[in-house]
């Protein structure tokens, strides 16, 4: 999915509408932060491993913001911890659809508490 406004950015692969926004549209604030929930790669596999073996395939999402700031595309990424960068997503519940869950989990993770985020997705 793309968030766009319109601008044509030419593309390796073929030429896609990209919507770059200012980042002075933006609030920025502070949240709780987000922590792996494994103390090592080892430990995540093995808590994937075993996922896998209780449920099954797992669906996600995830989102690509682009912004424009000094004459520049910028992609948003979360930080969780003091080293480790990730697009924002989720996993999709059963029966849940996909962009629904896409927006919801923006709305959650970039909007504040109370906030209603109207998210305009392109594939």
């Amino acid at each position: 999915y793309y968030i766009t406004n319109n601008l044509r950015m030419p593309s390796v692969v073929n030429e896609r509408v990209v919507q770059l926004y200012p980042l002075s549209n933006y609030t920025f604030g502070t949240k709780e932060p987000q922590y792996e929930k494994d103390a090592s790669v080892a430990a995540r596999f093995q808590r994937m491993r075993d996922e896998y073996s209780a449920i099954g395939m797992r669906k996600t999402v995830e989102g690509v913001l682009l912004v424009h700031e000094h004459n520049l595309p910028h992609v948003l990424l979360l930080q969780l911890g003091t080293s480790f960068f990730k697009l924002p997503g989720a996993e999709v519940a059963p029966g849940e659809d996909e962009v629904e869950c896409l927006k919801k989990c923006l709305s959650e993770t970039l909007g504040r508490q109370g906030d209603t985020i109207h998210w305009a997705l392109m594939r």
